[in-house]
């Protein structure tokens, strides 16, 4: 009896044994997978080079937001070969835009970034971009403010169930030949059609979704009309003609 006690004993504790190695195992390979899929948090401003105290400043606040996940420049076009290149079209990248710049780049990179916020010393120079861009995210003009905006999109990037970064924005949903030629993408759509069939079908839940698509859109002025509008007339039996 004392044998099979003991037996018994070992078992016991080789299956703690397995259960602490599965977990930690599991934890592992969640932070694998959050360092292989990184996002980068880039900055250009034409004095992004200098040693003055407010560029100091501002590389501080985003290292300490991102680590080591930055990237500096003072050049347009070095920015966007960089952005351009295979190494960051499937990474989730947000921008920090000076106002000089802004207009300059901005036409190139709607379908390459999906976040970009101005920042610059005048709100009302720049305001027209935020409604003419989707990707425009906010206009900000201090450091405290650029810190809060940071903090809140990087939450919607961390979510966001797409890598490719034209393909992110939850915007063209119809079926795209860029999703038959990007099987992630694709799998990633597929997946989150499936994610909505979970969702139970009631007034909390449509409420919750409508309200977090708002969030999600507050800058596009046409975009938050669609949303109201489906908030209004949506019936089930309308379902098709609203996904198509």
């Amino acid at each position: 009896m004392g044998h099979s006690a003991s037996k018994l004993n070992r078992t016991g504790q080789q299956f703690k044994s397995d259960v602490f190695n599965s977990k930690k195992l599991s934890r592992c390979s969640l932070l694998n997978e959050e360092k292989a899929d990184p996002f980068m948090l880039i900055w250009l401003n034409e004095k992004s080079n200098h040693n003055t105290l407010d560029v100091l400043r501002t590389k501080t606040l985003l290292r300490q937001i991102n680590n080591d996940h930055c990237l500096f420049f003072d050049n347009s076009n070095i920015f966007l070969n960089e952005i351009e290149n295979t190494h960051y079209k499937y990474k989730k990248v947000l921008a920090i835009v000076s106002g000089s710049f802004a207009k300059m780049i901005l036409p190139k990179t709607t379908e390459i970034i999906s976040t970009i916020i101005i920042f610059c010393s005048n709100y009302n120079k720049y305001a027209e971009l935020a409604s003419k861009y989707w990707n425009v995210t906010d206009i900000c003009t201090d450091h405290e403010t650029l810190k809060n905006c940071i903090q809140r999109e990087i939450q919607s990037l961390k979510l966001n169930l797409f890598t490719n970064q034209s393909l992110r924005s939850i915007r063209p949903l119809n079926f795209s030949k860029d999703a038959c030629e990007n099987n992630g993408a694709h799998f990633s759509y597929l997946l989150f059609i499936e994610l909505l069939k979970l969702m139970p079908q009631t007034k909390q839940a449509k409420e919750i979704m409508l309200n977090k698509c708002k969030d999600y859109y507050r800058c596009n002025k046409n975009e938050l009309e669609k949303i109201n509008l489906f908030h209004l007339i949506y019936s089930s039996d309308q379902a098709i003609n609203w996904c198509t």
